[in-house]
C-alpha cells in the first residue's frame, strides 16, 4: 500500500473583531482596510472569511461583546504578463 504524504500549507490571515450584528462582508471590508493600511499590502486575494467565536472580547476599549473572525488572504506577487489562453481549464476553473 502506498503512502500518501499530506503537507499542511499555511497562509497569511488576520484576525477581526467586530460587533454583534457584523457580517461576513463587513469582515472582507475591514480585513481589507487592515491588510492594505495597517500591513501595507497593495495586492492581495481573500481567500477565506470564518467567524470563529461571538461573544466577550477583551479589547483596547475594554470587554466588548462581538465576533471573532479570521480572515486569510494571499499576497499578489508579480505582473502576468502572459496568460495561457486555456489557463481556467489547466487550473480546473472550467
Amino acid at each position: 500500500m502506498e503512502s500518501t504524504e499530506v503537507r499542511e500549507k499555511r497562509v497569511p490571515h488576520v484576525t477581526i473583531i467586530l460587533p454583534p450584528s457584523s457580517t461576513e462582508d463587513d469582515a472582507v471590508e475591514a480585513a481589507t482596510d487592515l491588510i492594505s493600511d495597517g500591513l501595507n499590502v497593495k495586492r492581495f486575494d481573500i481567500l477565506h472569511v470564518e467567524m470563529v467565536e461571538e461573544g466577550e472580547f477583551k479589547t483596547a476599549a475594554g470587554v466588548l461583546p462581538g465576533k471573532r473572525y479570521i480572515v486569510a488572504y494571499l499576497e499578489k506577487l508579480g505582473e502576468v504578463i502572459y496568460l495561457h489562453p486555456d489557463y481556467e481549464k489547466h487550473v480546473g476553473r472550467e
